[in-house]
C-alpha cells in the first residue's frame, strides 16, 4: 500500500478510546501542551465502560503527528487511538 501524501501543517483528527473519560481528557490537554487543538464529544459503550474522545490538531509535520500518537497512546487507561 502507498503512503498517502499529506500536506503539512494541517488539522489532525485522532479518536482515543478509554475508560475514564475525565481523566483522558485532563491528559490529552497535557499531552497537547500549547498546540492548537479542539476537543469533541465522542461516545461512550452501552454499559459505560468505554469512552471515546475526538481530538483535532493542528501538526506541522509527520514526526510531530506521530509523537502526538505515541504520546496519546501513552496515556493510563486508553485502550485504542486511531
Amino acid at each position: 500500500m502507498e503512503k498517502p501524501e499529506i500536506t503539512y501543517p494541517c488539522r489532525w483528527p485522532y479518536r482515543v478510546i478509554g475508560s475514564n473519560e475525565k481523566q483522558m481528557r485532563a491528559m490529552i490537554i497535557e499531552v497537547l501542551g500549547t498546540r492548537r487543538y479542539v476537543l469533541g464529544e465522542g461516545n461512550s459503550s452501552r454499559q459505560g465502560t468505554y469512552h471515546s474522545v475526538h481530538v483535532e490538531v493542528t501538526v506541522a509535520d509527520e514526526e510531530e503527528r506521530n509523537e502526538i500518537f505515541r504520546n496519546l497512546k501513552a496515556i493510563s487507561g486508553v485502550r485504542m487511538v486511531f
